[in-house]
C-alpha cells in the first residue's frame, strides 16, 4: 500500500507545480473596428453634425474641436481662418468606396455603423456599401497660417492640440441590408448571398437602410503653427525640425526660400500628409458611438 502512495503523491505534486508555472491565458482581444475601411478616409479626418449638411459652404477654414461632442465634433464656424477673396473649390465625386457582406463579429466592431437597430445571427451577413459624394474645400494655401499662430500664440499645448482647421467637407453615404435565411417562398431575381460555397442562399430580409455622414478633412493647429514658424526661417538658417522637410521633398529641401511655403499648395499637402504620418490624429473615424446592434446567438 505504501509503494501505492508515493507515486500518488508524485504525480499530484507534478500536476500542482505544472499548474502553478503555466502562464494564465491571455483575454481574446477585441475584433479590429473597420470603420476606417468602409469610409477609405485620411488619417485627418472626422465627423461632424450630419446638421451642417446644409452649410457646406461656409464650414472650409472653420476651426474644429477635435475633443468635443460624442463622435460629431464641434465646428466653431465664428473662427474662420480663411484668406479674404478666397473661392470654394469642389471635393470628392460620386463614388462607391466600399462593398461588402460583413458578418456578426465585424459589424459589431464597426463604430461607424452604430446607427443600425437590428438583430444578427452568427449566420447573417450584412451587404454595406459606402458611397462618397461631392463637397467642397479650400485650397491649402487659401487659409491665413500667421492668423491662425497669433490666435494660439501663448496657449497651453493641450489647449491648441485640441483643434483643427477645415480643409474640406465631403459626405459619405452608408447603406446597409441584412441577409438571412428565410422560409418564404422568394422570387427569382429576388437578391441572395452565396454562404459556404453555395450550400446555403442568404436572401435580402428587406429594404436598405442608410445614413448619411458628413465628413471634415482637417490640418491639426500645431502642423499649422509650425508651417508658420517655417515660412519665418531666415536664408541660410537650419529650418526648426517639427516639420520633416528632408523627409517630404527631398529634393527642394536644401536652400529652399522658405518664405514662400504657406504658399505653395502642393507643398503643404505634402509635409501635411508626413505630419500626419507621424503625429497620430486626435481624432480617429473609430471613435465612438459605438454600434448598437443585438446579437441573437443561436
Amino acid at each position: 500500500m505504501r509503494r501505492l502512495i508515493v507515486p500518488a503523491v508524485i504525480v499530484y505534486v507534478s500536476i500542482c507545480t505544472a499548474a502553478l508555472c503555466a502562464e494564465p491565458v491571455p483575454p481574446p482581444r477585441p475584433p479590429e473596428d473597420i470603420s476606417a475601411e468602409i469610409l477609405k478616409c485620411d488619417p485627418n479626418t472626422c465627423r461632424i453634425s450630419d446638421r451642417l449638411i446644409g452649410s457646406m459652404a461656409g464650414l472650409p477654414g472653420s476651426l474644429v474641436d477635435l475633443t468635443s461632442g460624442d463622435g460629431q465634433r464641434l465646428v466653431r464656424q465664428a473662427d474662420n481662418f480663411r484668406k479674404p477673396g478666397t473661392h470654394l473649390q469642389p471635393s470628392g465625386e460620386v463614388k462607391v468606396m466600399y462593398h461588402a457582406w460583413l458578418d456578426q463579429t465585424q459589424v459589431k466592431s464597426a463604430s461607424i455603423l452604430g446607427f443600425l437597430k437590428t438583430g444578427m445571427d452568427r449566420n447573417d451577413r450584412l451587404e454595406v456599401r459606402s458611397t462618397m459624394m461631392p463637397g467642397v474645400a479650400i485650397l491649402p494655401e487659401d487659409l491665413d497660417y500667421s492668423k491662425i499662430a497669433a490666435a494660439f500664440k501663448g496657449k497651453p499645448q493641450e489647449e491648441i492640440d485640441k483643434y483643427g482647421i477645415v480643409m474640406g467637407v465631403v459626405v459619405y453615404e452608408i447603406s446597409a441590408a441584412l441577409y438571412n435565411t428565410t422560409g418564404r417562398k422568394i422570387d427569382v431575381d429576388w437578391p441572395c448571398y452565396s454562404l459556404a460555397g453555395g450550400k446555403e442562399l442568404l436572401y435580402k430580409s428587406g429594404q436598405e437602410t442608410s445614413e448619411c455622414l458628413v465628413m471634415a478633412v482637417y490640418a491639426p493647429i500645431p502642423f499649422c503653427i509650425e508651417l508658420q514658424n517655417l515660412s519665418e526661417t531666415p536664408p541660410g538658417q537650419q529650418p526648426p525640425d517639427q516639420i520633416n522637410i528632408s523627409s517630404a521633398i527631398p529634393n527642394k529641401s536644401a536652400g529652399m526660400d522658405f518664405s514662400k511655403i504657406t504658399q505653395d499648395g502642393r507643398v503643404i499637402d505634402l509635409l501635411l500628409s508626413a505630419w500626419v504620418a507621424k503625429h497620430p490624429p486626435a481624432a480617429a473615424i473609430s471613435d465612438p458611438p459605438r454600434a448598437m446592434l443585438v446579437p441573437d446567438v443561436l
